[in-house]
């Protein structure tokens, strides 16, 4: 702002900054300035994972250049980790305020992507679907505890207390993936301490902190449905997976972990199926700003309407709607969890996989046809999640 108030009639200035000052949604009112003003002139991302600077490598910077020399156009490269990367003239995007408002309707920042195809592609999902926002527009988003805001209330022991789910326990459809059992007492509560990975599947997972139930009680008051889509809030476009979300009975979490509640166990499972697969995750790692998978940035994801999960299909030889073959998959991924028992106990036809992984890359190809991905797109999008997906699972799955 100083900069910009510096500038005469044909000035222009370029600053080097954190890059979300043009992707995170509290930067929205100085990057909103810019745009709908016509001052944006052109920036360039960097990622540090070269060390350009000597802190975390996961760290992003942009260099923006504005300017008092009005242009409805600006010029946007991303993924610079070094020089080459910056004096190459490829895949530099040409965008707008209009594009913008097309790909982030809710906060119009700049989105993740790295190449022109990226860009396109997403474009072209936005004016097919609506957003989350939209077509789940009753959902109730939560982030009730804080373990320092409400230290008052939490214990280290279960004395007329309850649990609390950490983000570290959960991962895509299993609420059970790591707990503290075992793990020594120093050990258990240091900055940063490691949960050990759970070894049978529907074991509740020991907790490291209790809350007073009265007091979960007050602050809980407004959820009532009994089963809440959990995920994990930190988390990283880098990682194997970014988006690792999981169903289970409503309880106290963390603020490693956000959550929501449906209007009904269908749209629960409509919702769980869309967040764990690869075509949502996509969505999410373009347009996440940070380390933390807000509310936010959910909100601004194109999904599928939820009339169209009723459509009919045939899918590997068995006719049914997209709904009924989503939901004997993610019952069958919780088969050994009593604690689902009631939101899976509607009677579809069985699955009979034996196969968690391809599972999972046949709710991903049911999705695909909601989404009207042929082969190619789809195969493109799996090719983006490398360390899940290896080049002979893309041949063998998709």
């Amino acid at each position: 702002e100083l900069a910009y108030n510096l500038l005469n009639s044909t000035g222009v200035v370029g600053l080097l900054v954190k890059s979300s000052m043009v992707k995170t949604p509290s930067n929205k009112n100085l990057f909103s300035f810019l745009t709908e003003n016509n001052y944006l002139s052109s920036v360039d991302i960097f990622s540090n994972t070269k060390k350009i600077f000597a802190i975390d490598s996961r760290e992003e910077f942009a260099f923006v250049i504005s300017s008092q020399v009005k242009s409805e156009k600006f010029l946007l490269k991303s993924g610079i980790s070094d020089i080459k990367d910056f004096k190459s003239s490829e895949d530099i995007l040409v965008l707008n305020k209009k594009i913008i408002a097309q790909i982030n309707p809710t906060n119009k920042m700049l989105p993740n992507f790295a190449n022109i195809s990226e860009a396109n592609f997403i474009i072209k999902m936005y004016k097919k679907l609506r957003s989350f926002s939209e077509v789940f527009s009753d959902v109730s988003f939560g982030r009730l505890v804080h373990l320092t805001n409400h230290s008052e209330y939490i214990k280290k022991e279960c004395t007329d207390a309850l649990p609390i789910y950490e983000g570290k326990f959960i991962e895509r459809y299993n609420p059970s993936f790591a707990t503290f059992d075992g793990v020594l007492e120093e050990d258990r509560y240091k900055p940063k301490a490691s949960a050990v990975v759970q070894v049978k599947d529907g074991e509740i997972p020991e907790a490291r902190f209790f809350i007073n139930t009265d007091f979960w009680e007050k602050i809980s008051k407004h959820y009532r449905e009994q089963y809440t889509i959990m995920w994990r809030s930190l988390t990283s476009t880098t990682n194997r997976r970014t988006m690792l979300a999981t169903v289970m009975p409503f309880v106290p979490t963390a603020q490693s972990i956000q959550f929501l509640q449906a209007m009904n166990d269908k749209e629960t499972i409509i919702i769980l199926g869309l967040f764990n697969s690869i075509i949502f995750d996509y969505f999410v790692r373009m347009k996440m700003p940070g380390i933390d998978l807000t509310q936010a940035v959910i909100k601004d994801i194109p999904v599928p309407e939820v009339s169209s999960f009723d459509d009919t299909i045939v899918f590997n030889g068995v006719e049914a709607s997209i709904y009924e073959h989503l939901y004997s998959r993610i019952s069958w991924l919780y088969r050994n969890d009593k604690r689902m028992d009631n939101l899976f106990s509607t009677e579809v036809y069985l699955y009979t996989g034996n196969d968690s992984k391809r599972c999972n890359a046949e709710i991903d190809l049911i999705l695909a046809k909601l989404y009207d991905l042929k082969t190619k797109e789809l195969k493109k999008v799996a090719g983006y999640f490398k360390s899940y997906y290896s080049d002979e699972e893309l041949e063998l799955f998709f």
